[in-house]
């Protein structure tokens, strides 16, 4: 059975094969709060960043929003981040390393994560809200959930929806490729990723807390995530929004170095392959372009907008799935 303890780094869930999944979860996943939605939004930090991610905004990260509005949210450490166990083997010929996490995350996270969870509070729904490589394996992830809803043999809960934050086609900031995943990087320094996950024209883009805490929110990506997100994606990413069934909010920043210049054609490219589904029409899609942010909009000054849009979409979602089983 999985289980969940407090641990000074918030929650363990246990896995199969003794692997485990920490991270850090709202007080509305421990105990019935009155008129909490039943909808657990599960959190899917970017790469080299942990679930302190979406803890470290000072008046406005989603562990603090979703505690002061009842919300369950749980934030994860993705495995081989913050002491949760690597993912399970896979044939790297045949998958890259997002490929193989996608899957891994709603066939047997979830149902971890939802079990513990379930066993303290009535949740019906569950929304995946991934940013940057987080939101690329969600978009990963949904399809693979799509698929085997499909097959008649669906996962024992559902997946009312998906917010893919800060994700397009392709980075435009890979340079050349390594010659083996063996030689890709695991990160930036400091004050290039700043620049690039923070920065504005002056600095002006996030607290000046959020800066402060840079060193310490930082984490080493695994070799292969970071040649897969960097070199990887913009070779596949296609197929896969193609293949998401469920309804998508699709959160991007306008501007900045991570994409490109045009963020607004990126969003295009991007919600437009996730409405072109094969043999039928695409899920419902929302497109939010966020002006004057970075690339990690929940550490920005607009993460109260971006994190109240896509709760209050996640509530939404959640209720419209309710509703459509009383009607059934």
């Amino acid at each position: 059975m999985a289980q969940s303890m407090q641990s000074s780094g918030g929650v363990v869930f246990q896995l199969p094969g003794d692997r485990i999944i920490t991270g850090k979860a709202s007080h509305a996943t421990r105990k019935i709060t009155p008129y909490a939605p039943q909808t657990l939004i599960i959190g899917l930090p970017g790469g080299c960043y942990d679930a302190k991610y979406f803890d470290a905004h000072p008046t406005a990260s989603p562990l603090k929003l979703a505690e002061d509005l009842d919300i369950p949210f749980v934030a994860l450490n993705r495995p081989s981040y913050s002491g949760s166990s690597p993912m399970p083997e896979y044939d790297a010929s045949k998958q890259t390393w997002m490929q193989a996490q996608g899957p891994y995350i709603v066939e047997t996270i979830v149902p971890a994560v939802l079990k513990t969870v379930s066993d303290a509070v009535p949740i019906k729904n569950v929304v995946l809200y991934g940013h940057g490589t987080g939101a690329a394996i969600v978009t990963i992830a949904a399809a693979a959930y799509s698929k085997t809803f499909k097959s008649g043999n669906p996962l024992p809960y559902t997946l009312a929806g998906v917010i893919v934050s800060s994700i397009a086609s392709s980075a435009a900031v890979g340079g050349p490729a390594p010659p083996t995943i063996a030689d890709g990087p695991t990160g930036f320094p400091i004050d290039v990723k700043d620049a690039v996950m923070i920065n504005g024209p002056g600095r002006d883009f996030a607290p000046e807390e959020v800066f402060a805490l840079s060193p310490e929110i930082d984490q080493a990506a695994p070799q292969a995530e970071f040649y897969d997100i960097a070199w990887q994606w913009s070779t596949y990413w296609e197929k896969y929004a193609q293949e998401v069934e469920v309804p998508v909010l699709h959160m991007l920043e306008e501007s900045g170095p991570m994409w490109g210049p045009d963020g607004r054609a990126k969003q295009a490219e991007f919600v437009g392959a996730l409405q072109k589904l094969k043999n039928g029409r695409g899920p419902a899609a929302s497109t939010m372009l966020v002006a004057h942010a970075p690339h990690c909009l929940e550490l920005s000054h607009a993460a109260q907008q971006v994190v109240l849009s896509a709760f209050g979409w996640a509530v939404a979602t959640g209720r419209a799935k309710e509703f459509e089983r009383s009607t059934s």
